[in-house]
């Protein structure tokens, strides 16, 4: 599309040196040179991609404390599973977080099966932070499509908790817990972002359409 029919959002049959839509409203017709377009697209990806490391480190801070609870849990109730991760923590020291990570979330889900259906059908935020990490440690390890996999788990268990629609007043008034401090609150809301910003950027990545309709999100940033 050329620049006027893309800014007025039309279609534009692209064709050279001047649209027909142009010709008609009798203005100058220009293309944006392809590498333009790939840089700003670039610029884009990285700015996402930027922005979604930031929030992964907002959310380690918050939640390494509770993901080492969990972890120390874990390998008490369990010696086979504290073997196995013990094997591999000696791989390199950046994973010993996603160890936590993943310790924590086998521990929530080491349980009799009707008591896993009944843990996989209430998820939790740190739960969802749990798989989380495990995307971002596949997205760091070059397998973008698990990772991808397990971001678009991390969301569809966030659009349960309904954290999408965290400040929706009408979901608001119907709630009946008492009401969660700041900390709790803005957990939620960061925990919504990081599944947003990976959904958009392993779209992108991937081109593939987004799985999260913009429209349904009342969140605040």
């Amino acid at each position: 599309a050329c620049d006027n029919c893309r800014r007025r959002k039309v279609k534009c049959d692209g064709v050279r040196p001047s649209c027909n839509k142009c010709i008609q409203l009798r203005i100058q017709c220009a293309y944006q040179p392809r590498n333009q377009k790939r840089k700003q697209r670039q610029g884009y990806i990285e700015k996402l991609e930027n922005r979604l490391l930031e929030m992964e480190r907002l959310l380690r801070t918050q939640t390494e404390a509770a993901n080492a609870a969990a972890a120390v849990a874990a390998v008490a109730t369990d010696p086979n599973m504290a073997t196995q991760f013990a094997q591999m923590s000696g791989v390199s020291d950046t994973t010993s977080l996603m160890h936590q990570a993943m310790l924590g979330i086998m521990q929530d889900y080491n349980a009799p099966p009707a008591d896993l259906d009944l843990r996989l059908a209430s998820p939790k935020v740190h739960g969802i932070q749990s798989v989380i990490f495990l995307g971002i440690f596949e997205y760091a390890q070059g397998r973008a499509s698990t990772a991808w996999v397990y971001m678009g788990m991390a969301t569809r268990m966030a659009q349960s908790l309904k954290l999408h629609r965290l400040d929706d007043p009408a979901l608001a008034s119907r709630r009946q817990e008492e009401p969660e401090d700041w900390v709790a609150q803005e957990t939620k809301r960061r925990t919504w972002w990081v599944c947003y910003l990976a959904d958009r950027t392993g779209a992108m990545a991937a081109g593939v359409p987004s799985a999260i309709d913009s429209r349904d999100i009342a969140v605040s940033l």
